[in-house]
């Protein structure tokens, strides 16, 4: 009953808050888990440069600017730790996108099987 990420995509349009662009797209995770008719889908906003930050109250990390193999610093962590459902409570996704490739953390409790979307 692993959780599996099973595709991700780069969608390259600007987020705004109250007018302002915070961020110049967002990068979609998305996760299947065993028992759950839906899959679970979390995202990670960038903007171009190396300096991630917060705007708006937005967490927003870096990106080189590459929208075929983007790489985005520094690494990403989505948790589910106060999950009400107990198939996702405790999942934890850690991991770097580099060159477009997904290089997943130690810690990650997520498994990748890209193949299955």
């Amino acid at each position: 009953m692993t959780p599996r990420l099973i595709q991700w995509r780069l969608i390259h349009k600007p987020i705004t808050v109250d007018g302002e662009r915070v961020a110049d797209g967002h990068v979609e995770y998305e996760m299947r888990v065993d028992g759950l008719e839906h899959t679970l889908l979390t995202m990670q906003p960038y903007r171009l440069g190396s300096n991630p930050g917060t705007v708006k109250g937005v967490n927003v990390w870096g990106w080189d600017g590459d929208l075929e193999r983007p790489t985005l610093t520094p690494s990403f962590l989505c948790t589910y730790s106060g999950s009400r459902d107990p198939l996702t409570r405790g999942i934890r996704l850690h991991l770097f996108l580099r060159g477009g490739n997904i290089d997943l953390c130690g810690d990650s409790t997520v498994t990748l099987d890209l193949a299955a979307a």
